[in-house]
Formats: C-alpha cells, structure tokens, sequence
C-alpha cells in the first residue's frame, strides 16, 4: 500500500499543465486561421443562397413551359428588376394586360424559407411567354402566341439574372425557340 502511494505522488509530481504563453499561441493561431476561413465560409453560403434561389425560377419556368405544351395554352412569366418577387401563370384573355393580377406571385428563398437573392437591377423587366407550341416570346405588351405558336424570327436566348448583391451571380437562360430553361454561374457579375 506504501508503494502504490508513493507511485501515485511521484506521477503528480512530473504532472504539468499548459502555461499561459502556450495557450496565448494557440489562441492566436486559432484566431488567424478563423480569420482566413470564415470569409471563405460565407461566400459558400452565399453562392448556395443564389444557386437555391435561381434553381427555383428555373423549375417554375420549367413548369410553366410543361404546362402551356400540354394544355395547349400561353403561360406567363413577369420578372421585375431588383426584386426579389415574381408572378408566373395562365395568361389571362386581355393579352394587352402581361402582368395580370390573376398570376401567381412567387418569392425568391434562400433556401431557408427567407427572401434574399433578386433579380439584378442591370436585368430590366422581363415579361415571357410560353406558348402552346413550346416556344418562347418576350412581349413587352400585345397579343402573344398568335395561333399557338410564337413569332418566327423570335430566336436567342432571353437571359435573366439572379444576384444577391451583385456578386455571386446566376444566369437564367430561356432558349426562344425551343423554351429550353438552364442555369449558369457568372462571374464576376456586371456591374
């Protein structure tokens, strides 16, 4: 029993802590580190923000490409510059009116139910319609999709774009002809 004491005195003797310098140096270094990564982690988190918002008007675009080729209708899409809201829907029968207030307003999210990214003021109003044929026009007032298709010499893409405050930056990409609807990070955004 003498013995185990003795071993057990002898083990806290030679026991050492941390001296204060040694965890100054770690606090330091640790703050340096968190320094250089957390800008980092934010731009992540923000990239992630825009990718979820753009990756929303595409699939509403989508679906109202899907919806006017199988209804055999015209289904509008108004995008207003530096906002975040947009309205998407049946094309009313005054085609004069492209924003009716019988379409849908939709809100860009951020993935988390919050409205954050917008569209970019440099974008302009965007009013589209998806005719029954499957094309695509950018009326800004009139009729539209006379006879269920769109106006030949319409081709291109319509391009819209979808920022947070300007950087990062996803483009929104309507093919004329066709209503194909992509997305692609631009970088930088124009100013």
């Amino acid at each position: 029993m003498a013995k185990l004491r003795y071993t057990t005195k002898r083990f806290r003797k030679g026991e050492g802590g941390f001296t204060l310098p040694e965890i100054l140096v770690t606090l330091i270094i640790l703050g340096i580190l968190a320094g250089i990564a957390i800008p980092s982690w934010w731009s992540v988190i923000e990239s992630r923000r825009v990718d979820y918002a753009a990756n929303q008007l595409v699939g509403d675009l989508r679906l109202a490409h899907g919806k006017a080729s199988s209804q055999l209708t015209v289904y509008r899409a108004c995008i207003t510059a530096n906002s975040a809201t947009y309205k998407i829907g049946l094309q009313t029968d005054d085609a004069s009116v492209p924003c009716a207030a019988t379409l849908e307003t939709r809100t860009l999210a951020d993935g988390k139910g919050k409205t954050a990214p917008s569209f970019g003021a440099y974008v302009g109003n965007a009013t589209m319609a998806f005719c029954a044929d499957g094309s695509m026009e950018a009326p800004t007032t009139g009729a539209v999709c006379p006879n269920g298709t769109a106006t030949p010499s319409l081709t291109g893409w319509t391009t819209i774009k979808v920022t947070s405050d300007g950087n990062p930056c996803v483009d929104v990409e309507i093919n004329r002809a066709t209503s194909r609807v992509k997305s692609s990070p631009t970088t930088p955004c124009p100013p």
